[in-house]
């Protein structure tokens, strides 16, 4: 939706460790099993369109977890995909999830490419 702040649904999983994630119940939330310091990495893909701005972010738990947010590079383009990478260190306790959220302005509703949007978490320790 045009203006309005979205969390990502992921509907396919490649695998989980360390994680769990329903692609039917809350597709949106990622929730570590360990208490510990983790990478977490993005790619939205908004579809082509040459109006407006590209955003996102993470948000810990449902309140937002950036110091900054990521814009899409570049001028948006109505042939090319917008892609937007996102990469954080976030200190997070078992049982906290988290989201992608996904920010657009151009002006009326815009997909993902779904193909070429993804999240991966790493922990980096405990």
């Amino acid at each position: 939706q045009n203006g309005t702040i979205a969390a990502v649904n992921y509907d396919t999983e490649n695998f989980k460790n360390g994680i769990t994630h329903s692609t039917t119940v809350n597709p949106s939330q990622i929730t570590v099993t360990k208490t510990g310091k983790y990478v977490i990495q993005s790619v939205v893909a908004f579809a082509a369109n040459n109006t407006g701005r590209r955003l996102s972010f993470f948000r810990v738990n449902g309140t937002s977890a950036d110091t900054h947010y990521r814009e899409g590079d570049g001028i948006p383009n109505a042939s090319n995909v917008a892609r937007i990478e996102n990469v954080h260190v976030l200190n997070l306790t078992a049982n906290d999830y988290f989201e992608v959220i996904a920010y657009q302005t151009s002006g009326g509703t815009l997909g993902l490419n779904v193909g070429d949007s993804w999240v991966t978490t790493y922990l980096l320790g405990t």
